[in-house]
C-alpha cells in the first residue's frame, strides 16, 4: 500500500478553491473569476467644492448623515448605485438638488391629496 488515500470531490473542491483564492491573493489570473470594479467618488472633495456642510449636503441629497461620514472617512465605500448617485451630484449639482426637491414635494402633495375612507 502506498497509504495515500483518494480525495473525495467535495475536498477537491475545496482544495481547488484555496488554491484559486492563493493566485488571486497573489495577483495572478484564475480562471472563472469575474471582478466588478465599482469606481469610487471622493465623497469629500465633491463636498467641499459644493461648498456643503455635512450635514448640508446630506439633507440637500437624502444621504443619511451616518452613511456620508463613513465614506469620507473611509471606513466604508458607496455601491456602484450609490457612487453613480455622486458622480451624478458633480455632474449636475442643481439638476439632481432640483429632482430632489421636486420628488419630495410630489410625494408631499400626494399624501396631501391622499383621501382616507371615513
Amino acid at each position: 500500500m502506498t497509504g495515500k488515500k483518494k480525495m473525495s470531490p467535495l475536498a477537491r473542491d475545496i482544495l481547488d478553491g484555496l488554491h484559486s483564492a492563493l493566485a488571486h491573493a497573489k495577483g495572478e489570473p484564475t480562471t472563472g473569476t469575474v471582478e466588478q470594479v465599482v469606481l469610487v467618488p471622493d465623497v469629500k472633495a465633491i463636498r467641499e467644492a459644493l461648498g456643503l456642510s455635512q450635514s448640508e449636503f446630506s439633507d440637500t441629497y437624502n444621504i443619511p448623515l451616518p452613511t456620508l461620514k463613513g465614506w469620507e472617512q473611509r471606513r466604508r465605500h458607496p455601491d456602484a448605485t450609490a457612487a453613480a448617485y455622486i458622480r451624478t451630484i458633480a455632474l449636475f449639482p442643481k439638476e439632481t438638488r432640483r429632482a430632489q426637491t421636486a420628488e419630495i414635494k410630489t410625494i408631499t402633495k400626494q399624501r396631501e391629496n391622499h383621501v382616507r375612507p371615513a
